[in-house]
């Protein structure tokens, strides 16, 4: 869309389209199905915590709770994701430790 007699009107694609797209697909995808909203906030709250973006982690602990998620539900949450998020990188450091000390046998 273009400007007309001094009157600006939003780009498709424009940061305001964006954020509007972004907030209907939240309403879409948080909203409950196989999975009740508690379920969600607790994955995304999953996400969040591997992604390491403190501005998620509080808003899906906030909304975990508010969908129900007791303390004991979050913080099992939390646990999950560290677990998840720092295997690749233990089992990866394993093969280079390995890798290493084969290398130093041959000498």
């Amino acid at each position: 869309m273009s400007k007309s007699a001094g009157n600006e009107q939003a780009h498709p694609g424009s940061a305001a389209d964006v954020v509007a797209t972004l907030g209907r697909l939240r309403l879409d995808v948080m909203s409950a199905r196989a999975l009740d909203r508690k379920a969600k906030e607790l994955i995304a709250l999953g996400v969040a915590v591997a992604a390491g973006c403190e501005t998620s982690i509080a808003y899906h602990v906030h909304n975990a709770i508010e969908a129900g998620a007791g303390r004991d539900e979050v913080v099992e949450a939390v646990g999950v994701a560290l677990f998840a998020a720092g295997e690749p990188a233990t089992l990866h450091v394993v093969k280079l430790l390995a890798e290493v000390a084969s290398e130093r046998a041959r000498g």
